[in-house]
């Protein structure tokens, strides 16, 4: 049985409702015949341990009501400090937040995001903006 094209519509408005953003979602067919569901999620107060199994607690019950004829492997994580942003909405999920970016020039720079519109970011509260098709990459750069 396929999966509803809808399930990670519904994955994501589920774990919003429960005050956490999805970072990343994948849905892939599992060795068992059913659904492997892998979701990264935060929370501007931080995240630990409890909040995912929260989450994970949460949404196997709804959807075991939702979609009872499919067996579904849920993890549920944080996303991790080392982690690579792999979307362009990342950068508004973690807005107030210093990161380690990376130029498709090879320049880089640690800055505080401070502003983020539809195709790019500010840094530091500076004028300048940094359009995403402009970035390598970037990843969360904590000031400890």
């Amino acid at each position: 049985m396929s999966t509803s094209p809808n399930l990670e519509d519904i994955i994501i408005q589920l774990t919003e409702e429960l005050g956490y953003s999805v970072v990343e979602s994948t849905i892939a067919p599992a060795k068992f015949g059913g659904k492997k569901i892998s979701l990264f999620i935060y929370k501007n107060n931080g995240i630990g341990l409890d909040d995912c199994s929260a989450v994970a607690s949460s949404l196997n019950l709804q959807l075991d009501v939702l979609y009872p004829d499919i067996d579904i492997a849920l993890n549920v994580s944080t996303p991790g400090i080392d982690r690579q942003f792999k979307s362009d909405k990342e950068y508004a999920i973690f807005i107030n937040h210093r990161i380690h970016l990376t130029n498709k020039d090879g320049s880089s720079l640690i800055g505080t995001i401070s502003a983020v519109t539809e195709d790019a970011l500010q840094l530091d509260n500076k004028e300048t903006l940094y359009p995403f098709k402009n970035i390598a990459r970037a990843k969360l750069s904590p000031d400890y």
